[in-house]
């Protein structure tokens, strides 16, 4: 026979950090989105030129820092504070 126990955690609050890398990729296409990486992009599917070399290289940075941050046993519960990202 099983009996109900009443309290528990007593109401306190547990704080986890993301549950899935996802929430890690979502924050760096924000922040390359902001950078105006999309649109970089597609400005070169319609003239013809590329991306500026920096943009590329925030891009590589970028994914080097959601890669550094998803590889991590436990993701930061603030992992969208800048010092895990590369200023623009």
């Amino acid at each position: 026979m099983f009996r109900v126990i009443e309290g528990g955690l007593g109401g306190a609050t547990i704080v986890r950090g993301p549950t899935e890398a996802e929430e890690v990729r979502r924050e760096a296409a924000r922040r390359l989105r902001a950078a105006g990486y999309d649109d970089a992009v597609a400005r070169g599917f319609s003239n013809g030129r590329g991306v500026p070399e920096s943009l590329k290289y925030l891009h590589l940075q970028m994914n080097y820092a959601a890669s550094a941050l998803m590889r991590r046993s436990h993701i930061p519960v603030d992992f969208r504070d800048d010092r895990y990202w590369p200023p623009r």
